[in-house]
Parts: C-alpha cells; sequence; structure tokens
C-alpha cells in the first residue's frame, strides 16, 4: 500500500507474536528510522 510505513511489531517477521527479549525495541528503532527516512525523501 504506498504512502503506509510500520515499524515495530507492526511490521510483523520472523519474530511476529514470539519476539525474544529486547528485540522488539531495537526492531522498532531500526526500520522505524527506515521508514521515517523513506517518507521523507518520498515527500520531497
Amino acid at each position: 500500500m504506498p504512502g503506509l510505513y510500520a515499524a515495530g511489531e507492526a511490521t510483523g517477521g520472523p519474530f511476529h507474536g514470539d519476539c525474544p527479549g529486547d528485540a522488539a525495541p531495537m526492531r522498532a528503532a531500526v526500520f522505524g528510522r527506515a521508514a521515517g527516512r523513506t517518507a521523507a525523501a518520498e515527500a520531497r
């Protein structure tokens, strides 16, 4: 869906529903940054 960005548990992935320890906040930070950069680039 064009223009829709998600990060963290909303992205699903290999650990969806069974995320080990501190992986969820780190995944949210990594994919949140990537989604933000892409959204900003598309807004230009």
